[in-house]
């Protein structure tokens, strides 16, 4: 951010702030930009293409992703907008799933160690541990 603000470029057709944008347009205000604006107005990642008959992989690489990827085998009899569908219901709930359930290497956890030498993982499960185990009982 420059002393004076925020200045970004729209990189897709989205409604922000009241107003309509198109790609190309540029923002220079005190908010922080929405996802729809970069700095040079490029897109970080490609965004997927929004029907079937727009993607160009074929119907043998679109199978080959659901099967590497996802594992998910389909039937030969099935069209491509079909399978280009199973795709996209697949990206959709990855890219839901990496939003909402950070990756392992961030998440702590936090342990609660018992007089005996186990480690519990939640408050309440030391104390059922406690009551059950009988050097804890003892110390």
């Amino acid at each position: 951010m420059s002393r004076e603000g925020y200045k970004a470029v729209c990189h897709t057709k989205c409604y922000w702030q009241e107003t309509l944008w198109k790609p190309g347009d540029v923002y220079e205000g005190s908010a922080k930009p929405c996802k729809h604006f970069s700095e040079d107005g490029k897109i970080d990642k490609p965004l997927p293409p929004p029907m079937a008959c727009e993607d160009t992989r074929s119907n043998d690489e679109i199978r080959s992703i659901l099967k590497d990827k996802y594992g998910s085998s389909k039937p030969s009899s099935w069209s491509r907008k079909q399978l280009w569908a199973a795709l996209r219901q697949f990206e959709t709930a990855e890219s839901k799933d990496e939003s909402t359930n950070p990756s392992t290497d961030s998440i702590v956890i936090e342990s609660f160690p018992a007089k005996c030498g186990f480690n519990a993982k939640s408050q309440a499960g030391l104390g059922a541990h406690e009551r059950s185990c009988e050097k804890c009982k003892e110390a």
